[in-house]
C-alpha cells in the first residue's frame, strides 16, 4: 500500500510532472522528500507502462533505508550496485537484458555513487545497453553528482531526472553545480526549515553561539599558512605548476583545521557540558578529535559511545536505539552523521567542528530536529572562532569571521530565540566593521568573497 502524501508533497509531484519529468526537490531534512521523490517515480511508471528506474544513494547503509521505503510502496529492488562488482555485474546484465527483450516491464536499480560513478565504471559499461525511453533518474543527495569523480553524462539520455537535496548548490564548485542543474535542468519545488518547524513537521530549536578565541600559537600558524595560501593563488592565477591545485587544497585543509580544532573549544564545551541534563547529547566533533571528547564525557560518569563510520550498519541501529532510550546518554560523532542518519533522540547538540559548508551543517542541524516522544525542542551550541585582532593583519582576522559567521546567520535564522543570539554576537562583529553580516547568508557570503577573488586577480 502507498504511503499517503502530503498536500505540498503532492505539489512537489505536480511540479515535476509540468516540468517534463526534470527537476530537484530543495526540501528540509525530515519532510519526506524520500516518499515525495517515490511517489513521483510510481506516477511515471503508471502513464508510461515501462520503467528503467535507476537510485542513487550517498552511502552504502542507505540502501537498506531505501529499500524499505520502496517496499512500502509496492516497489521491488532488483539489483543493488554495491560493494565489489562480482556481487552485482552478472545479475545485472541479465536483467538488462531481460528488460531490453520485454520479459520484464519494469527493472529497479540502486546502488551507491561511488559504485556507480566513474565514465570507465562496469556499471556505466552495462548501463549502455539499456534503451532510455522510459528511464528515470532518481539521484538523492544529488549535489554528489557534481564531484570530479561522478559521471552525469551517464543519465543525460534518461527521460524523466529527479535530484534531492537540502544543499543542491556546491561551496567552491561552480563547475561542479553547473554540471547538476545541466543534468535536473533547475529546483521546481522547494518545502524550507522555517515551512517544516511552523507546520509542526520538524522540532523547534534554541540556538546558542559560543565565542571563542584562537591561541596565539594558533594565530601564527593560521597567519603562515594564510601567506602561503595567498602566494599559491597568485600561481594558480598564472597557471604555474601543475601541483598547485593540490598543494593549495592540502594548505587551505590545514588552515581550517586550525579553527576546526581550536583548543579553547574543550575548556567551554565542558563547562556547558557539565551545567545540563547530559541525556540525549549529540557531540559533533572535527576530524581526529571524537577520542579526545569521548574521554572527557566518560570522565563525567556519562555513559557516551563513538559513532564512527567504521561501526556496522546493525550496531549502529542498536546504538540509535540505545541512545533513544537513554541507555547511551551521549553519542560523538562525525562526518558520518552528515546524511541519511537521524538522531530524533537528541535534545542537545553541540557544534564544534566549525565547518563553513553549508551542506555540512544544514545538514547537521537537520539530523537533530526529526520529531520524537517527548521531545519538545532541541538546544544547539555552536563553537564560533573569533581571532584577536591584535595579533593578526585586519584583513585576514575580517576574512576569517566571515567565514565563520554564515554558520550563525543561518542557524539564528530560524531559532526560536534568534534575537537573544543575533544581540551577543552584534558587539564582536562590530568590533570588526561587519555589523551588516547579521543578516548575510551563507550564500550572500559566498557569492562577496566569489567576487573580491575574481576583482582581486583581474584588476
Amino acid at each position: 500500500m502507498a504511503v499517503e502524501l502530503r498536500g505540498y508533497q503532492k505539489q512537489a509531484v505536480n511540479a515535476f510532472q509540468k516540468n517534463h519529468y526534470r527537476g530537484i526537490f530543495d526540501m528540509a531534512t525530515g519532510t519526506g522528500k524520500t516518499y515525495t521523490s517515490i511517489a513521483c517515480a510510481q506516477e511515471y511508471y503508471a502513464d508510461h507502462g515501462k520503467q528503467l528506474l535507476v537510485i542513487l544513494v550517498p552511502f552504502i547503509h542507505l540502501i537498506t533505508q531505501w529499500k524499505e521505503n520502496l517496499l512500502e510502496n509496492g516497489i521491488v529492488v532488483d539489483v543493488e550496485v554495491a560493494y565489489g562488482k562480482d556481487k552485482w555485474n552478472a545479475k545485472l546484465s541479465r536483467m538488462i537484458w531481460e528488460y531490453q527483450h520485454g520479459f520484464r516491464k519494469r527493472l529497479v536499480i540502486i546502488g551507491s555513487y561511488r559504485s556507480t560513478g566513474g565514465k570507465k565504471s562496469q556499471f556505466a559499461k552495462i548501463l549502455k545497453r539499456a534503451e532510455h525511453d522510459n528511464s528515470f533518474l532518481l539521484a538523492d543527495e544529488c549535489h554528489y553528482l557534481g564531484s570530479k569523480n561522478s559521471n552525469p553524462a551517464l543519465f543525460s539520455n534518461f527521460n524523466a531526472r529527479l535530484g534531492l537535496s537540502a544543499t543542491p548548490k556546491r561551496w567552491w564548485d561552480e563547475k561542479g553545480t553547473a554540471k547538476i542543474y545541466r543534468l535536473f535542468d533547475k529546483e521546481i519545488f522547494s518545502f524550507s526549515l522555517e515551512e517544516a518547524i511552523n507546520q509542526g513537521f520538524l522540532t523547534e530549536y534554541s540556538y546558542h553561539p559560543v565565542p571563542v578565541k584562537l591561541s596565539i600559537d594558533e594565530t601564527t600558524r593560521y597567519i603562515k599558512l594564510s601567506e602561503k595560501i595567498g602566494k599559491l593563488m597568485v600561481l594558480k592565477q598564472k597557471n604555474k605548476g601543475s601541483s598547485v591545485d593540490e598543494d593549495l587544497q592540502n594548505l587551505l585543509i590545514k588552515r581550517s583545521r586550525i579553527i576546526e580544532k581550536a583548543d579553547a573549544k574543550e575548556a567551554k564545551f565542558l563547562q556547558i557540558f557539565k551545567s545540563q541534563n547530559p541525556d540525549h547529547s549529540l557531540v559533533y566533533c572535527a576530524p581526529g578529535d571524537i577520542n579526545k571528547f569521548t574521554y572527557d564525557v566518560a570522565l563525567e560518569g556519562v555513559s557516551v559511545s563513538e559513532f564512527k563510520a567504521e561501526v556496522s550498519y546493525p550496531n549502529r541501529e542498536k546504538m540509535l536505539q540505545d541512545f533513544s532510550r537513554g541507555k547511551i546518554q551521549t553519542l560523538t560523532a562525525m562526518k558520518c552523521l552528515d546524511e541519511g542518519v537521524d538522531v530524533p533522540a537528541t535534545r542537545v547538540a553541540f557544534f564544534l567542528a566549525s565547518t563553513t559548508n553549508p551542506r555540512q551543517f544544514i545538514q547537521r542541524r537537520g539530523r537533530i530536529l526529526r520529531k520524537s516522544p517527548g521531545k519538545k525542542q532541541a538546544e544547539v551550541y555552536d563553537f564560533i572562532v573569533i581571532p584577536d585582532k591584535n595579533e593578526m593583519d585586519e584583513g585576514m582576522a575580517k576574512s576569517l569571521v566571515k567565514r565563520e559567521i554564515p554558520r550563525f546567520h543561518e542557524f539564528a535564522e530560524y531559532a526560536n530565540n534568534k534575537y537573544e543570539a543575533r544581540e551577543l554576537i552584534r558587539p564582536i562583529l562590530a568590533e570588526f566593521a561587519l555589523d551588516s553580516y547579521l543578516d548575510k547568508s551563507s550564500w550572500d557570503v559566498y557569492q562577496e568573497m566569489m567576487e573580491e577573488e575574481n576583482e582581486q586577480f583581474t584588476s
